[in-house]
């Protein structure tokens, strides 16, 4: 999380909401309990995906949620776990460019940030 944590500033508006995500700390955000759920949800994709059940769909169509946004989070996190392979797989180092368009969408620091300059 700590390396999302500029983005997750900028689409949630809120320090507290990206310093409690960056520390992993789910239960510390302040979010409303459907983005709470969702959160959950994400996590547990990520960390242990084959102890999804039954539960967690129930969990999130209990706070609004519908099959359709549902979908969108399980493939989601599914890319995120695909991208993240992709990068382990090429040693860590993105191809050519998409470093810079990472860095564009704000998904990554800035190349000053990362080399320790002032920016």
């Amino acid at each position: 999380m700590l390396a999302h944590r500029r983005w997750i500033r900028r689409e949630q508006g809120s320090e507290e909401v990206a310093d409690a995500l960056a520390r992993g700390d789910l239960e510390a955000a302040p979010v409303d309990a459907a983005d709470r759920q969702m959160l959950r949800y994400a996590a547990k994709r990520t960390l242990h995906p084959s102890d999804v059940c039954e539960d967690d769909i129930h969990a999130l169509r209990q706070v609004g949620f519908e099959d359709a946004a549902i979908a969108d989070m399980a493939v989601a996190t599914a890319m995120y776990a695909f991208m993240n392979r992709v990068v382990d797989g090429l040693g860590r180092a993105l191809p050519r460019g998409m470093d810079r368009e990472a860095e564009r969408l704000g998904l990554l620091p800035s190349s000053s940030d990362r080399t320790g300059a002032a920016g």
